[in-house]
């Protein structure tokens, strides 16, 4: 199937954003695809990726497992890994992000079960398919190798 990393549709050169309405129609044109995987958490476009799921699997992951696997990518990214880059970006051969938008995203992240994952939750309630909620990485591990 189709992997889609919501970072690739939302990222363009230059770390540019995508206009929210451009960006939800973008993700709307991806979930009308005949068969998809979408990974990505960007909760503005849960309902149109519930439209057409037919599995959700959620990571809950707690703050700290989240911030090392983010501060774990920055070093990599320090050290010329370029694979997690954007696509955009990585096809520029830019740099990361400054260090004002790192702050600014990890900020996000310690932030993010307060800010962000109720309106995951209030979403997801109201799916119509499974849901798979995975809290650990050994629990991602077991659903893998099933």
């Amino acid at each position: 199937m189709p992997l889609v990393h919501l970072d690739d549709v939302y990222w363009g050169p230059r770390w540019s954003r995508s206009a929210p309405e451009v960006f939800r129609e973008n993700v709307r044109a991806l979930a009308r695809g005949e068969r998809w995987i979408i990974d990505g958490n960007y909760a503005s476009t849960i309902p149109e990726r519930l439209e057409r799921a037919e599995l959700v699997v959620w990571l809950d992951f707690s703050t700290l497992r989240c911030l090392c696997s983010v501060l774990w990518r920055d070093v990599r990214r320090a050290m010329g890994e370029r694979e997690s880059l954007p696509a955009a970006v990585r096809a520029a051969a830019e740099r990361p992000p400054t260090t004002s938008g790192r702050r600014a995203f990890y900020k996000h992240v310690l932030g993010f079960r307060r800010n962000v994952r109720p309106i995951i939750e209030r979403e997801l309630r109201g799916a119509r398919v499974p849901v798979v909620r995975l809290t650990s990485r050994r629990e991602v591990s077991r659903l893998v190798h099933r």
